[in-house]
């Protein structure tokens, strides 16, 4: 529904202007002549003559002009052509233009303002990731991904307030915005501090649809892994405010390496593919992952792209970041005592001292040690010098 804003333009009651648009504003620019509403023609019309326009409707900040009947065509006569004001004046009456009601315009040229500060907010999973969304004329709206890339992604996550950014994601990974597309062809350098100060085709000159909404991740990619120890599990990673998992497609050792550095485990002992530790929930982020072995953070990896993949839970890929293996030791006890050591209080007792001694050596908190049964069912056998022997893993 539009509103309407009724300002006096100058001393006469016979000149006078309003905003008619969405909100009190923003909006097409009409002026009062003669007791008839009409609107101004776009010819000339730029950000200075909106600052005039602004200031006289107690509006601000002056951001935008748009022409092109931007804000619908207006009815009734043109009033003002060519108007060119410095921007000092106090009402449109005072800026120069051609004389009232002389002008070689259309409707379809009815000049608007935009006197409303430019905002963006991001639609998604988090507050650092998801759809861009900005508001421009009294109304939020989305931006098309053509051109958009990780220098629109750092202007985008330097004005939302999130650092650093970590990625520029297009068809609508984060769902199908609503509203106009406002913005297509962003072209920003990566310094500036708005988007609003990036080169783009023009609010609302664009041929997108919701389904090329483009976004942004402002968050770094995070890895765990889950399963049985800490160094051993599924892969997951954090991406778009969404932990998710990894697909098996390609996956190789040299994928493992960089996965085990990267959440500070030893040298990869292997690769489980087909949800060897089990199938994982929600996105399955990353498939055909492919890094040299080299690299500190999977994110540095080749790979399809964020959600880029044709795989199901089931093929969930898994590492071991360390030896998964069972040691059997032989151990030879000296007994001092007429105690049985085939009684299971005693064998409990002596397996706690020598897990302890293990760990008291440096053996991984890990390492789990049980006694060896014999053929006969015992642990404990006696040898030739009345010595105990013992097998343990």
């Amino acid at each position: 529904m539009e509103r309407v804003l009724l300002f006096i333009l100058a001393a006469s009651v016979d000149a006078q202007i309003r905003i008619v648009g969405p909100t009190n504003c923003s909006g097409r620019v009409e002026v009062f002549y003669s007791r008839v509403w009409g609107t101004v023609c776009d010819d000339g019309w730029d950000i200075k003559d909106v600052s005039v326009v602004c200031r006289q409707v107690g509006c601000s900040p002056p951001f935008d002009g748009p022409g092109l009947a931007f804000f619908g065509v207006g009815i009734g006569p043109i009033w003002l052509d060519d108007v060119s004001c410095s921007g000092s004046e106090s009402s449109l009456d005072s800026c120069s233009h051609s004389t009232v009601g002389i002008h070689n315009c259309v409707h379809d040229e009815d000049a608007g303002v935009v006197c409303e500060a430019f905002q963006i907010r991001l639609s998604g999973p988090s507050n650092c990731s998801g759809r861009v969304e900005v508001y421009y004329g009294g109304t939020w709206g989305t931006v098309c991904d053509g051109s958009w890339d990780i220098n629109d992604a750092k202007a985008v996550c330097r004005e939302v307030g999130c650092d650093p950014a970590f990625d520029a994601p297009t068809q609508a990974l984060f769902g199908e915005g609503t509203g106009p597309v406002w913005l297509d062809n962003v072209d920003c350098s990566g310094s500036e501090n708005s988007l609003s100060d990036c080169p783009s085709s023009g609010f609302g000159n664009q041929s997108c649809a919701h389904s090329q909404d483009a976004g942004v991740v402002c968050e770094d990619l995070k890895v765990r892994l889950s399963g049985p120890t800490s160094c051993s599990g599924r892969v997951e990673v954090y991406y778009g405010g969404v932990w998710g998992t990894v697909c098996d497609q390609g996956f190789d050792m040299n994928d493992a390496e960089v996965v085990c550095r990267e959440v500070g485990c030893e040298a990869a002992y292997g690769v489980r593919s087909q949800a060897y530790f089990g199938q994982g929930t929600g996105s399955i982020w990353l498939s055909d992952v492919d890094c040299l072995g080299s690299e500190n953070n999977l994110s540095d990896c080749s790979h399809s792209g964020f959600g880029n993949n044709l795989c199901a839970h089931i093929n969930d890929v898994g590492v071991y970041c360390e030896a998964i293996f069972k040691k059997v030791v032989k151990l030879k006890v000296v007994q001092t005592s007429t105690v049985d050591l085939n009684e299971a209080a005693v064998q409990e007792d002596l397996l706690k001292q020598v897990t302890e001694n293990l760990k008291d050596n440096g053996v991984n908190e890990d390492v789990k040690v049980e006694w060896v049964k014999q053929s006969d069912g015992k642990i404990f056998q006696e040898d030739e010098i009345k010595k105990n022997e013992n097998l343990f893993k």
